[in-house]
């Protein structure tokens, strides 16, 4: 500390003779030229380290982006064959509700030939809808979202028999009125 006070004190007490003299000019061009080369090597080795780091970021990117497309077309074409099995077992299983429910009914307005068969209409607009679907879904697209529309459009047709038979099924019960009048 006291080294420094002492330094301190010379450079005050001197400060007129030091402000006056000038350093040789090859002296400060030897300082500047060492000042250069030593920022122009620290430079090019930021600069080597940027480019090694861009390159290892790149080569990463690249390796997961190809290596991810890789692995969802192996997916999607376990997940497309997976679905096709799906319908066709869920296909089969609606399908003979539906045949099992369309059998009660006829036989229900074969017997009551007064009842009309109002969803006649309806059937034909959801068959129609329903074999565009599985087409579609069969020859390019069976994903999870087609493969709902078209189990939602069996469920729909379910519905529409079960309504039917629930109507046909009410006017056939007397009502509680007509009998207490007997």
């Amino acid at each position: 500390m006291q080294g420094k006070d002492n330094l301190e004190k010379f450079v005050a007490e001197n400060r007129e003779a030091l402000d006056d003299r000038m350093p040789n000019r090859d002296v400060w061009s030897a300082i500047d030229q060492d000042l250069r080369t030593e920022i122009k090597f620290q430079t090019a080795w930021y600069w080597k380290v940027a480019v090694v780091v861009l390159l290892g970021a790149v080569s990463f990117l690249l390796f997961d982006k190809y290596s991810v497309q890789t692995q969802t077309l192996a997916d999607i074409e376990s997940l497309e064959v997976s679905n096709v099995d799906k319908f066709e077992d869920l296909e089969s299983f609606y399908t003979s509700i539906i045949s099992q429910k369309e059998t009660k009914l006829n036989e229900e307005l074969a017997q009551n030939r007064e009842y009309y068969n109002y969803i006649e209409t309806d059937l034909e607009e959801l068959n129609e809808l329903y074999t565009d679907l599985k087409e579609l879904f069969l020859e390019s697209q069976p994903s999870d979202e087609l493969l709902d529309r078209l189990l939602h459009l069996l469920r729909q047709k379910i519905h529409l028999i079960n309504s039917q038979l629930d109507i046909i099924g009410t006017e056939k019960v007397p009502s509680v009125k007509s009998d207490l009048s007997i």
